[in-house]
């Protein structure tokens, strides 16, 4: 989450915020900078998305109609493909509450992939998406052996450098070296694979996130799951009470990887199916052993993360992808860490979200689950109202 002044906080907390602002620098083919503040914006989304597990690739994207009047973004003639990859950079800002200065954050860094101009409405719509959407390029394998995670992102380093598709000032990305040193992983140099699903089996297979910052740094780290209590969607910022929905029930995992077919047996006391995961590029140079261990993690993860919560609120810009906060739903405050936020400006901020529960406790349970207990569990249970599915 991104770090906020004091008056930013008091004034996102209350049923009523201060003004917001966005402004967009944005770089022009010729190298200039165009600012672009609010009375000038018609519209502007903020999106992002992804995975606890590394299942799909994370990305944030922002689109943004804005005032061509003027003309200085070109007319109708200009090839939308001019602009591709141009950078803007994203603040945010909200008034002070006392006095006329606004604090500001990050909104990120951005580049553009479709420039389109009507002028009819005398407008431009930019859609711009992260440094990670960029690295579509297939990898060039120098290997056809088991090689170490380190490895192959270093690789993804250099080879989407040399590629050009991503600005080589850019490109940075933060792991455990240590740790990635120790897990193997096989991409035979017929593979197909782009850079960017290479990072995300990597992910995946090394019990990581991936995604990018508000810096452009791209990040393969574990889930942060220390909540920060500084932020709660309190019934006070929703505009719908938030839904509850549940995973399937899971009581065993199998694991295809590279080398082995790794199987966690199932417990006959719990109901729910066997959950198919699939890694083809990890490789475990102890046969089953790593298999094993990831198993472990993800069963567990399962678990702990199998409510989502969703609902639409007054978006507070600060919040980032990955973000454990809190949620109060029922009279409950819930720890949850955010997994997608759809938010628009148009003056002030509004959103959709949808979280995943990182400790989900027994009484979280739906419906067609309760056949299991008994009476005396359920009495000496709380059982939250399910809403939604």
């Amino acid at each position: 989450m991104q770090t906020a002044s004091e008056s930013w906080i008091e004034s996102n907390s209350r049923p009523f915020t201060t003004q917001a602002s966005v402004a967009l620098t944005i770089e022009t083919p010729d190298d200039r900078m165009i600012f672009v503040s609010n009375e000038r914006i018609f519209s502007y989304k903020h999106e992002f998305s992804g995975d606890l597990m590394s299942g799909s690739i994370s990305y944030s994207k922002i689109t943004a109609k804005i005032n061509n009047r003027d003309g200085v973004f070109g007319d109708g003639s200009v090839d939308s493909e001019t602009y591709n990859n141009c950078r803007i950079v994203v603040n945010y800002g909200f008034k002070r509450i006392n006095g006329n200065a606004y604090d500001g954050i990050k909104g990120g860094l951005y580049y553009i992939n479709s420039y389109k101009i009507d002028d009819d409405s005398k407008t431009v719509t930019i859609t711009a998406v992260d440094i990670l959407s960029l690295m579509t390029n297939i990898i060039t394998s120098p290997w056809d052996s088991e090689q170490t995670a380190f490895f192959w992102v270093e690789t993804v380093k250099r080879q989407s450098n040399l590629s050009k598709i991503v600005p080589v000032a850019d490109l940075q990305i933060e792991y455990d070296d240590d740790f990635f040193r120790t897990v193997y992983f096989v991409f035979p140099t017929t593979t197909k694979k782009t850079c960017r699903e290479v990072l995300q089996l990597v992910a995946n297979g090394c019990k990581c996130v991936l995604y990018v910052d508000r810096d452009n740094v791209i990040r393969i780290e574990p889930i942060n799951r220390m909540v920060n209590k500084n932020y709660v969607i309190s019934k006070s910022v929703q505009y719908t009470r938030p839904k509850l929905s549940f995973d399937n029930a899971i009581n065993g995992m199998i694991l295809y990887s590279n080398n082995a077919r790794t199987k966690k047996d199932e417990d006959p006391d719990l109901t729910g199916r066997n959950q198919i995961m699939e890694n083809e590029a990890l490789y475990s140079e102890f046969g089953k052993l790593y298999s094993a261990e990831l198993l472990e993690f993800y069963y567990a993860f399962f678990y702990e993360a199998k409510v989502t919560f969703s609902g639409t609120w007054r978006a507070d810009p600060r919040l980032e992808l990955f973000d454990t906060i809190l949620i109060e739903t029922n009279g409950e405050i819930e720890p949850a860490c955010i997994t997608f936020v759809s938010m628009e400006f148009s003056g002030s901020w509004k959103g959709n979200y949808k979280a995943k529960s990182i400790n989900a406790r027994g009484y979280y349970t739906s419906i067609s689950s309760l056949e299991k207990y008994k009476i005396s569990e359920l009495e000496t249970s709380s059982i939250i109202e399910l809403e939604g599915e």
